[in-house]
């Protein structure tokens, strides 16, 4: 339901931007363009809000994210197991 408000009425302050919302001059947001879709970003923005794709700047992400990681994690830990019983089978 949407609200009629009077224009010669005040907003509440809960309606105006707070001053820590507001962009300083000491305070500048560096933009980027998306890898993706190649629109303007904010520069520490994680997933974009245009075509809603991840942003990855560290390898180490990268790497995680590979369709072989989960299978080579979860391969060793069997290949562990499996050692740690045979070896209590043998002792």
């Amino acid at each position: 339901m949407v609200e009629e408000v009077d224009s010669l009425e005040p907003l509440g302050d809960k309606e105006l931007p707070q001053d820590d919302d507001l962009p300083r001059d000491d305070d500048q947001v560096e933009m980027v363009r998306c890898p993706h879709c190649g629109k303007l970003i904010y520069d520490e923005t994680v997933k974009c809000p245009h075509c809603e794709q991840w942003i990855i700047d560290n390898p180490k992400n990268e790497y995680m994210r590979s369709k072989w990681f989960w299978p080579i994690i979860i391969a060793t830990t069997l290949v562990m197991i499996l050692l740690a019983m045979l070896a209590r089978y043998r002792g």
